[in-house]
């Protein structure tokens, strides 16, 4: 395929061209047949199986329920099957700053890795406050007093950035099922 010709792969599909990966002389181990695709940053290649991911594509015809292909490639994307995947990898951080008392800098007061999820846990904190009046500056709610903080639990944090995960993946998937429907023929607005 050349640059700038249409095609799957340029919709972010996570899609190889069939004969783009015969082209390519790639195969792998095991299964003789099966295509595969060197992926990587250079320095570490990965040698992923296409060949479930393209037998999903090839099964793509007017039958083919959208939920259905939905499903399939949230299934392949959970066993590493795509190519694509549908998140990469996530990682995740929460810094707090404030400005100092003269207002004329910006210090941190906190910070803390979320995901990946550090190994020795049991000599960070599991929770962090931030005073009212770092967030409202003058305009503290009524019947509050500015140092009064709103707590914040990591593991609250945590859960939800992995329930968001969970759901963008559902949403790529659809984005995803849409986009090779339409390479198909098949899709109908």
């Amino acid at each position: 395929m050349e640059d700038g010709e249409p095609g799957v792969e340029d919709g972010g599909l996570g899609v190889v061209q069939e004969e783009e990966a015969e082209n390519s002389g790639l195969e792998v181990e095991g299964e003789p047949g099966v295509r595969g695709r060197e992926l990587g940053d250079g320095a570490q290649n990965t040698r992923v199986s296409i060949s479930e991911e393209q037998t999903v594509i090839d099964s793509i015809d007017e039958t083919m329920g959208f939920h259905d292909l939905i499903a399939k490639l949230l299934d392949l994307n959970r066993r590493g099957k795509l190519k694509k995947p549908l998140v990469g990898d996530l990682h995740g951080m929460v810094q707090v700053y404030k400005t100092s008392q003269d207002k004329k800098e910006i210090l941190k007061s906190f910070g803390a890795t979320l995901l990946p999820r550090p190994m020795n846990q049991e000599d960070k904190p599991g929770e962090f406050g931030i005073a009212l009046e770092d967030l409202f500056g003058d305009s503290v709610p009524e019947g509050h007093k500015p140092r009064d903080e709103v707590m914040f639990y990591l593991e609250e944090l945590v859960e939800f950035v992995t329930t968001s995960m969970t759901a963008t993946k559902k949403h790529r998937g659809s984005d995803r099922a849409v986009n090779l429907l339409k390479a198909a023929g098949v899709w109908e607005e």
